[in-house]
């Protein structure tokens, strides 16, 4: 029973823990801010199969930023739908 007890204690208080891209949470950070590019092959290129094309990124740029969870957010999902996945960003708190 105390087995059970504590299992659950963590499993309530993993499930409470914060996401880093909490769209409620109002507070602004510094952001580290890196712009990938996927990477793809020539098209008469046979290294690569199909299912690795995604694996390959390009770092085209890293800067740093203060913006919201929800701003972090939609730049995130505006750069990779304006550019039909070819760009993307990504984001770590400072």
């Amino acid at each position: 029973m105390k087995i059970f007890a504590l299992f659950a204690g963590l499993v309530l208080l993993y499930s409470c823990s914060k996401d880093p891209l909490d769209v409620n949470d109002k507070t602004v950070y510094k952001w580290q801010r890196s712009m990938y590019r996927q990477a793809l092959p020539a098209p008469t290129s046979s290294n690569f199969s199909s299912t690795q094309l995604n694996n390959y990124t390009i770092l085209l740029k890293t800067d740093y930023v203060f913006l919201t969870s929800l701003q972090a957010k939609a730049q995130k999902d505006s750069i990779k739908n304006a550019s039909g996945s070819l760009f993307t960003y990504t984001y770590q708190k400072q």
